[in-house]
């Protein structure tokens, strides 16, 4: 029998509804005789005592830490979880994936998002060493933001793609971005129209 710890952070994803019921829906896929919830816990005032507490309680039954998705964990918390060879994480919308590749998808991400800031920052500097060099800055920074868009749309891949194959409406992704805490990247709720060019994108990218 699997047993479960599970843990919803409000601050950090998106309602904590929400993720239980993402987590919810997972379990209902289980026969009940195969799995056993230990304890919930929630942090919904941006804090992250209730969080030790799910990892210290999952470490201590051996249980697996089952939580919505990747980004309801802090990164140092993700980090903490995959070097414990104690605990075991479960990401409900991303079931097939292990808690070594959630670290990898949330770490590339955001590795790369810094190295698209540090090139768009050199770019602009050179520009300031030489006449005309106005123009080759914003050559070098629109492909700077090209890269960063494609490395953004990389970063919500395994997000939006299972939702166009359960067959969401682009309208509906969007939506459920923006109520997860994705943001674009001026921090305005996503559209239709954004998330059609993130697919576009990402097919690009595969093809």
């Amino acid at each position: 029998m699997i047993r479960y710890v599970t843990y919803a952070a409000a601050a950090l994803a998106d309602s904590v509804a929400l993720q239980q019921q993402d987590i919810a829906d997972y379990l209902a896929t289980l026969e009940a005789r195969s799995y056993k919830v230990l304890a919930d816990f929630v942090d919904a005032d941006g804090g992250v005592i209730a969080l030790a507490q799910a990892i210290e309680r999952a470490r201590k039954d051996k249980a697996t830490l089952l939580v919505a998705g990747v980004e309801s964990l802090p990164a140092d918390a993700l980090s903490e979880v995959v070097d414990d060879p104690r605990v075991e994480l479960l990401a409900a919308r991303m079931p097939d994936s292990d808690k070594y590749q959630l670290l990898v998808y949330a770490a590339v991400a955001q590795q790369e998002r810094a190295q698209v800031r540090q090139n768009i920052k050199e770019a602009l500097a050179q520009s300031q060493k030489k006449l005309g060099g106005l123009r080759e800055a914003t050559r070098r920074r629109n492909e700077a933001l090209k890269k960063e868009a494609r490395i953004r749309a990389q970063g919500l891949a395994e997000i939006i793609l299972p939702l166009r194959e359960q067959g969401y409406s682009l309208r509906a992704i969007a939506a459920a971005l923006t109520e997860a805490g994705h943001l674009t990247p001026q921090g305005r709720p996503w559209q239709a129209v954004q998330i059609k060019r993130l697919f576009d994108r990402l097919d690009a990218a595969q093809g």
